[in-house]
């Protein structure tokens, strides 16, 4: 199992580099035929600008979208809380 990869030097959830909250709750799970079903909800306390039903910083596995930026890159939103930007 071991540390997750946002916490740098230990401590977790807390990220003691950046003082970042990080964890991950899973609510619900089944076995499907091709595979496992869940709903995990994650948060980020350094995702403030993250607003979903759960709450601000709170995110959930399914909860994706893909918006423009001012710029004209495009921001994709994983359901983890993490992001992508395409130039």
């Amino acid at each position: 199992m071991g540390r997750g990869l946002h916490c740098e030097f230990g401590f977790e959830p807390v990220n003691l580099n950046t003082g970042n909250f990080y964890m991950d709750q899973s609510d619900a799970t089944m076995n499907e035929l091709n595979g496992e079903f869940s709903i995990t909800r994650s948060y980020n306390s350094k995702g403030t600008d993250q607003h979903s039903m759960f709450g601000r910083g709170w995110s959930f596995n399914y909860d994706q979208s893909l918006s423009q930026m001012e710029d004209g890159s495009l921001l994709y939103m994983r359901g983890d809380g993490s992001y992508l930007i395409f130039d």
